[in-house]
């Protein structure tokens, strides 16, 4: 399914929690969060953007787009917190339940390079999840991010 598709049921405003796990075996972190689901550049890309608290205010955008296959997904992902000042490139697909799973991966100092995937799709009770971890260079996963949301305003763009 193309990922424009499966968000174009999604497209609105939603409120909901978002969860912070910093690390295993530390408290995890919860906070209020706003989530934004549109159409941009003339519904060639969904765009969802978000805010979340830690530590004060965060916020971030994460943009999707087809790939060369129909259910191939590309996206973009900057975040106050996360990606700091970078932008995190990714690519993945949409399954055939209808969650979009996109994978980059990012370095820092001369350690070798981590993943980090995001998930996302809507729920049976109407709901829409984002899910997100953190892949160690040896491939084991954390859940680093967990947000719900519901639906508060129902858009055809933003």
């Amino acid at each position: 399914m193309d990922v424009r598709e499966l968000m174009k049921g999604m497209h609105g405003q939603w409120a909901g929690r978002s969860e912070l796990h910093m690390a295993p075996g530390t408290p995890m972190h919860e906070s209020d969060s706003r989530l934004r689901v549109g159409p941009v550049a003339l519904g060639q890309f969904v765009a969802l953007d978000y805010s979340w608290d830690y530590e004060g205010r965060q916020e971030g955008w994460l943009l999707l787009a087809k790939g060369a296959s129909a259910e191939a997904v590309n996206a973009v992902w900057v975040d106050s917190f996360h990606t700091m000042e970078g932008i995190m490139s990714f690519e993945g697909s949409v399954d055939a339940a209808g969650l979009a799973k996109v994978t980059g991966s990012y370095s820092f100092g001369d350690a070798p390079p981590w993943g980090w995937r995001i998930e996302l799709g809507g729920q049976p009770d109407g709901g829409l999840n984002i899910t997100m971890y953190n892949i160690d260079p040896e491939g084991t996963e954390y859940l680093a991010v967990k947000a719900d949301y519901r639906r508060v305003v129902q858009a055809d763009c933003l």
